[in-house]
């Protein structure tokens, strides 16, 4: 029986394998990777050219934001989150380091980029419901859509890790009716990725 369970399981790794391929999974991982490794090394570049010609970056973020409120700033990150990323986390991962304890506030930032991925999962699902808002999404992302009926999590898995319109995916995503179970697993890549950034920008400062 467990020798029967292992060549079929052997069977189906085969066969999402050859679906992976034939559908373009691989090579859009690999660009997705090589973007991420651009992304990084822009931010590096960016971070490394402030510090040198403008001063200690933390400052220069403490200075802009005077007078903001944390919680004002993380209700802007969350309402971002939720409506197409429409400000970039990194900004926000940025902020966290002028605050007492930066690994915790990013940590908060990461669980509510998970929360934002939620709320544009369901904005999609209520988009689904209405037929003109449905036909702009997805001829707004006609990829997503596609590439979701085709991969399913691993397209969230993907724009969870990589420098890829999350928020976006998940609309997508929730508009395509994809199990809401699913979606909330392959989301918890959202997290990790908070803290990569996280160890780039310490490297740098």
């Amino acid at each position: 029986m467990n020798t029967r369970n292992t060549i079929n399981s052997l069977k189906s790794y085969r066969l999402l394998n050859i679906h992976l391929r034939r559908t373009g999974f691989y090579t859009f991982l690999t660009k997705s990777f090589i973007k991420l490794v651009a992304v990084i090394g822009l931010l590096v570049a960016a971070l490394m050219f402030i510090q040198q010609h403008f001063g200690d970056i933390e400052m220069l973020i403490t200075q802009s934001l005077t007078g903001a409120s944390p919680f004002a700033v993380i209700a802007v990150f969350l309402t971002s989150e939720s409506l197409l990323g429409l400000i970039p986390p990194d900004l926000f991962i940025l902020w966290a380091q002028t605050l007492s304890n930066p690994k915790l506030m990013v940590l908060l930032l990461a669980v509510l980029s998970y929360i934002g991925g939620i709320a544009s999962y369901f904005i999609g699902k209520y988009i689904a419901s209405h037929g003109k808002m449905k036909t702009i999404l997805t001829e707004r992302y006609p990829n997503f859509h596609k590439r979701i009926t085709q991969w399913g999590g691993l397209l969230i898995l993907v724009a969870a890790l990589f420098p890829i319109p999350y928020s976006a995916a998940c609309m997508v995503t929730g508009a395509a009716k994809f199990s809401f179970k699913a979606f909330l697993f392959w989301g918890l890549a959202r997290i990790p990725r908070f803290f990569l950034y996280l160890s780039v920008i310490n490297f740098v400062l």
